[in-house]
């Protein structure tokens, strides 16, 4: 169900409520987990969940969303990826050793920090990414998002006709008693539900300013 407050909050008239969007902002650097960097070298936190290797994103909030649009700071300082989530999970219903912090975040090591653990179903990647030049050469944000916000409408035309390359799906995997799908050249253009989240495990909700 969506959550009205964070329309409400985003300024964005309740009659648009069917085009709405979020950016996601997944941090590269200073904002990565350090768990993360010591059980899988120096790969980036995007890296990891291309890797299946992390197959859960932590927040301290619940997201009324099914899938995210993925952006990377530098060096990349693009979208490239789209990401389709599960519902929020609590503590102890991950029960999936083989992700990075799941099993912190099931025996509550997390708890204060985090609430909620949505695990990456599926991912795609831009077979274009868009840069942030090209973000904002065409208005489309001033500048990296800072938390999560909404893509505008002539964005989502642009998202719409983008062509995307399925890197793994999980549900897929599953269905079939296997690791995780993947492949390269399967495409498909975006649809028309896609929402995503913020880049801060730790902070609380609502949508920053980003246009």
């Amino acid at each position: 169900m969506l959550d009205y407050s964070l329309v409400a909050s985003s300024g964005i008239s309740l009659e648009n409520i069917s085009g709405i969007y979020y950016l996601h902002k997944l941090i590269l650097d200073a904002k990565k987990m350090d768990q993360d960097v010591k059980d899988a070298g120096r790969d980036s936190h995007v890296e990891n969940i291309v890797r299946h290797r992390k197959n859960h994103e932590f927040r301290n909030y619940k997201l009324p969303t099914q899938r995210m649009w993925i952006y990377e700071t530098r060096p990349a300082s693009a979208i490239r990826f789209r990401a389709t989530i599960s519902h929020g999970k609590r503590p102890g219903e991950i029960k999936n050793p083989s992700g990075l912090r799941n099993d912190e975040f099931d025996r509550g090591d997390l708890a204060g920090r985090v609430q909620f653990g949505y695990e990456i179903l599926k991912l795609e990647r831009l077979a274009q990414p868009i840069s942030l030049e090209e973000l904002k050469k065409n208005g489309w944000l001033k500048g990296p998002p800072q938390k999560y916000c909404f893509v505008m409408p002539a964005f989502d035309k642009v998202l719409q006709a983008r062509e995307l390359e399925l890197v793994f799906d999980a549900t897929t995997a599953r269905a079939s008693g296997t690791t995780a799908c993947k492949a390269t050249q399967v495409k498909e253009t975006v649809g028309k539900d896609e929402i995503g989240n913020d880049d801060g495990a730790g902070q609380s909700g609502g949508p920053t300013n980003c246009s």
